[in-house]
């Protein structure tokens, strides 16, 4: 039967992450599960806790109907009517342990909500609210509220009947109190025991130390180094001047023009050449 796609309410991310993904372990073996070429798989998996809002069933809400549909046609021998068949969905007030031995209405965001588990081995784009700006994953944490658009398909076992809810769009929808998964630091106790002699609240001497810390800020006038090389750059200014000198050269164009005199000597010896020249008349007489 081939998948459909939901898209799920809003509601609050307790467990997981959206873009971030690890590796998988098998539950009951605590041992690596491996992909086809013999390396441990990773995948991306999250858990949403949706609000029941009076419902008494998930398969009453608009995106719970779609699953259950879905499994009834894809399972038609009864499968789906089992109690041990994988919606992957869980009641928020269940007071019956899991397989990891964890109570569900014990765990934070959980009671008052129906909590659908999703997981894919391809990491899902993000969005914003409205789904009109793509966004990173550090900006999804355990208890923001996401909406999820997620596909619905068979997972083929009858041995371990049930269905994939496989993400492949997360908005972030608001924000939400952080969930601090691990011991309550709380409840250590830290702080309450006397320091035995010889321990000290503050460091030894840690005031002066103080100084040090101040060194690098002493460093900054060295900063301003680059700012006295400016006049430097003022340099080929100053060789303006040199461009002019060609301009001292025209004299030196106008040179020729005194030597014309020059070519007006050899017009003085035409004249004294004609006054030779009138003798011969004489002996014509």
């Amino acid at each position: 039967m081939e998948q459909i796609m939901v898209t799920s309410d809003v509601g609050r991310l307790v467990f997981g992450s959206a873009g971030t993904s690890h590796p998988v372990t098998d539950i009951i073996t605590k041992q690596p599960k491996l992909d086809s070429a013999g390396q441990q798989r990773h995948e991306y998996a999250l858990g949403v806790a949706i609000p029941k809002n009076g419902s008494t069933h998930w398969n009453t809400t608009e995106w719970g109907s779609a699953i259950w549909n879905y499994a009834h046609q894809a399972w038609t021998n009864g499968e789906s009517q089992r109690n041990d068949f994988a919606f992957k969905i869980i009641d928020g007030d269940s007071n019956i342990p899991n397989k990891n031995n964890r109570i569900p209405c014990e765990q934070e965001g959980y009671a008052g909500h129906w909590v659908v588990t999703f997981k894919n081995s391809f990491a899902p784009q993000l969005y914003n609210r409205d789904g009109t700006q793509v966004i990173g994953a550090n900006e999804f944490y355990k208890g923001c509220y996401v909406q999820v658009r997620f596909s619905v398909t068979s997972n083929n076992s009858p041995a371990n009947a049930g269905v994939y809810l496989n993400q492949a769009i997360i908005a972030l929808s608001g924000h939400g109190e952080p969930i601090n998964s691990g011991p309550d630091v709380g409840e250590a106790g830290f702080g309450s025991a006397a320091l035995p002699q010889g321990a000290s609240a503050t460091p030894i001497g840690g005031m002066q130390q103080q100084p040090m810390q101040q060194q690098p800020m002493q460093q900054q006038p060295m900063q301003q180094q680059p700012m006295q090389q400016q006049p430097m750059q003022q340099q080929p200014m100053q060789q303006q001047p040199m461009q002019q000198q060609p301009m001292q050269q025209q004299p030196m164009q106008q040179q020729p023009m005194q030597q014309q005199p020059m070519q007006q000597q050899p017009m003085q010896p035409q004249q004294g050449h004609g006054a030779i020249l009138n003798p011969p008349a004489n002996p014509t007489h």
